[in-house]
């Protein structure tokens, strides 16, 4: 009964953040994992203020580094795809995706790196906390401060086109192996394991999303 209870509000936050497109560029982290710590740091009272924004910019690096790291990975898998068949098999399409993938990667890792050049030269500022809470903040009238939208986007961007590279790749990868199929006629037993490591994948991915941030709302 409490594993059904999890699945089920799972779902629930799923289908929520696929109706606000804010939240869908930012999967599978959710709103309260994103713009809750940003809130934080700016209630902290006057003495924390400083400690609060030093956690929440050791866990960015943390996580920006981890994204430099698998953008990496990414790129070398996207770049090596263009040799595994021969020139001129490759469709346009499919071409046209694993382009896009090798782009979006490439800007992923930019970003990440200027972030954490950023966050690092912040923290030898002895005004960089100060500063970077200032940054989170809107004025939304009356004295009265709320975290920028727009920021909580900026600082998802890095993990957002790295999640979208991922899925373009994917994508290609498959569309290649049924174009090969449609036009070869061969390769069937190809094209229906891909399909299905596919289906597996998905299922896996949305299972952990649904195991990890369920109770996390």
């Amino acid at each position: 009964m409490q594993l059904w209870k999890q699945v089920n509000a799972g779902f629930e936050n799923l289908l929520h953040s696929l109706q606000r497109p804010r939240n869908l560029s930012i999967l599978p982290w959710q709103e309260s994992m994103t713009l809750d710590p940003i809130r934080q740091v700016l209630s902290a009272s006057a003495p924390n203020g400083d400690e609060r924004t030093r956690a929440w910019r050791d866990a960015k690096l943390a996580e920006l580094s981890y994204v430099g790291l698998t953008s990496g990975l990414i790129t070398a898998a996207v770049a090596s795809a263009f040799t595994w068949s021969a020139p001129g098999v490759l469709t346009a399409p499919v071409r046209g995706l694993w382009y896009s993938a090798l782009i979006v990667v490439l800007a992923a890792v930019s970003i990440a790196t200027q972030q954490s050049i950023m966050l690092h030269r912040l923290g030898s500022n002895s005004e960089g906390m100060q500063r970077l809470r200032h940054s989170f903040v809107r004025n939304v009238g009356a004295h009265k401060w709320e975290p920028s939208k727009m920021q909580v986007w900026i600082w998802q961007m890095a993990v957002m086109l790295l999640n979208i590279s991922i899925g373009l790749f994917g994508i290609g990868l498959l569309l290649q192996i049924c174009m090969e199929f449609a036009k070869t006629g061969e390769g069937l037993e190809t094209m229906l394991m891909s399909a299905l490591a596919l289906i597996f994948g998905a299922a896996c991915y949305v299972t952990s999303y649904i195991g990890v941030y369920a109770n996390l709302s």
